[in-house]
């Protein structure tokens, strides 16, 4: 004999390759629902991150505007001191509020930047790639119902998915530990390969002077087969019942992880979803009202400072409730957008796509 060579498969039951092939399924949609998962997050932090770059480019202009306001509100204290009816200290104040807002440009183009290099990590692009300001946009409307969203949340969120995916796994994986009290078949072939050699030739016997038969197959040097059957025994219980206790408590717990993952998408719809509201009122009230009123208020007082009627402490008072006012109203809006992509991460679409049509919007600052 020279060499042996053989072949043997074992042949689980049908059931058994059925529940294996669910259980890669289902592990494979896992994976496509967390590569969705991710998606959704970068999509929302790179929302976030512009919005936030766009309440700082509106921040920009608006202290741009103001030191333009404020050199022209020097010179008016500076005519007025000429002509003898103020005080120096005016003119020094309206100067030390000029320097201040120089301050908070430079602080305003840090922080540009810092939000830029943001935008470009998040995207994975190169640091130096250039972001270009947002143009000013109107109050954003959201129509959908917190029913509605949820019901949207609990269909498209990806994480909430992924973990029903999961327990779909569990249960195979449950069914498939059930039937390892059936056993596996093995079928093999077996081939010896055979080499010819001289046979055995047994002596003459001699009391009848003749010699016994004897085979010549090895002479012939024939290779021989065989086909082998074979079932194995699941003789070892307690480690069959060990692993029908683990995925029975594995599933449980994967139950026990969705309805803790709905909660806290439910919790998320409704916070974003009154973060809006409030955010939205808030930055119409300063649109229509506040805004307009403060303006108002300076104009006045900036004219009665020129005719001597007001104090230029109530000019500047005035000027930086003005201020205020324009930045907290785009910070509003960058929060109110912000606000937006938190609910879309949470209901894992769009708002367009929950509503199924535009959302309508109303005018801003101005409008």
């Amino acid at each position: 004999m020279v060499f042996v060579l053989g072949i043997q498969q074992v042949l689980p039951i049908p059931q058994k390759l059925d529940h294996r092939g669910r259980v890669a399924l289902a592990e494979t949609r896992m994976a496509g629902e967390t590569i969705a998962q991710t998606r959704q997050r970068v999509i929302g932090d790179v929302k976030r991150a512009y919005f936030q770059l766009f309440a700082i480019d509106q921040a920009v202009l608006i202290t741009k505007e103001n030191q333009t306001l404020m050199r022209d509100l020097i010179e008016v204290a500076r005519g007025q001191m000429i002509a003898g009816r103020r005080q120096q200290e005016d003119v020094l104040r309206a100067q030390v509020e000029l320097s201040n807002l120089e301050s908070q440009l430079v602080e305003l183009n840090q922080r540009r930047a810092t939000t830029v290099a943001l935008i470009n990590s998040i995207l994975d692009r190169p640091p130096s790639t250039g972001v270009p300001p947002l143009s000013e946009y109107d109050i954003r409307r959201v129509a959908p119902r917190l029913k509605e969203l949820l019901s949207q949340a609990y269909i498209q969120n990806p994480e909430l998915q992924r973990i029903e995916r999961q327990i779909e796994r569990d249960e195979q994986r449950l069914l498939l530990a059930k039937l390892e009290y059936w056993p596996d078949f093995t079928l093999g072939f077996e081939w010896m390969a055979m080499n010819a050699r001289t046979p055995f030739i047994p002596p003459v016997n001699p009391n009848t002077g003749m010699r016994p038969p004897y085979s010549r197959m090895s002479k012939e040097g024939n290779d021989s087969w065989a086909i082998m059957a074979g079932v194995n025994l699941p003789v070892w219980f307690e480690r069959i019942e060990g692993g029908i206790r683990e995925a029975r408590e594995q599933l449980s717990a994967s139950r026990r992880q969705l309805h803790s993952a709905k909660n806290r998408i439910t919790y998320q719809v409704e916070d974003a979803l009154a973060r809006i509201d409030s955010q939205r009122d808030i930055a119409g009230l300063f649109a229509t009202a506040i805004i307009p009123q403060a303006e108002q208020a300076y104009q006045v007082t900036r004219e009665g400072y020129i005719t001597g009627t007001s104090d230029f402490q109530f000019v500047i008072d005035n000027w930086q409730k003005w201020l205020f006012f324009r930045l907290q109203y785009y910070r509003t809006l960058g929060d109110l957008e912000r606000s937006v992509a938190d609910l879309e991460q949470a209901v894992g679409v769009s708002i367009i796509e929950a509503q199924g049509t535009s959302a309508p919007r109303t005018n801003g600052e101005g409008g």
